[in-house]
This record gives structure tokens, sequence and C-alpha cells, in this order.
């Protein structure tokens, strides 16, 4: 296990909003560094700062108000698992990303 990760090694992570045709950033990305606006895994992500990761088994749409399941120190990498893209009522995308450690 990476240093200062909390079992379970596994949730959905949010990164930002991305434009309504998934090719931009709108706001984005937050947490992690050098991620494309439509990743497809199996892809690996670096932590920016200190993250939390929420229930990995929150139904689409409801990540935010998954339950925080583990925290992620900054400079950790993890592998992106999925990805999960919910309508902005203000435009684009909110991206999620399910990620676990390496």
């Amino acid at each position: 296990m990476a240093a200062g990760f909390v079992a379970p090694n596994e949730g959905w992570l949010y990164v930002g909003r991305v434009s309504e045709d998934k090719t931009a950033w709108v706001d984005g990305p937050k947490n992690v560094r050098g991620l494309p606006p439509n990743p497809t895994p199996p892809i690996s992500v670096t932590t920016t700062n200190a993250i939390a990761l929420r229930d990995p088994n929150s139904a689409p749409g409801k990540r935010a108000a998954g339950e925080i399941v583990a925290g992620v120190e900054a400079n950790v990498t993890l592998q992106v698992l999925d990805t999960d893209l919910s309508h902005a009522k203000g435009g684009g995308n909110f991206l999620w990303l399910k990620v676990k450690t390496k």
C-alpha cells in the first residue's frame, strides 16, 4: 500500500468539469496532474494534493454524495479503473475517476 492510504484501496475521485464534447477542461484537472479531458483506462494519475476517495459502490450521478472511504496523500500514483461523467447543470460534464493504489 502507498504511504498515507487507508483501506479500502479503491474509490471515486473528482477531477473537474469537461466540455460538452469532452475535448477540453472547463474547470480542471483538479487533484491530479497531466490528465487529458477524455481519459481512457487503463492509465495512471499522480495526486497533486491530499485527496479523499468516495465509496466505490456509489451510484452514477451520486459520486459526490458517496461516503468518504479513504484518504490519499499528495504525490501518490493511482491506477484508473473507470471513468464516470455526469451532466453539469452549468454545461459540460463532471468527471470522476475510479482509482486504486498501484
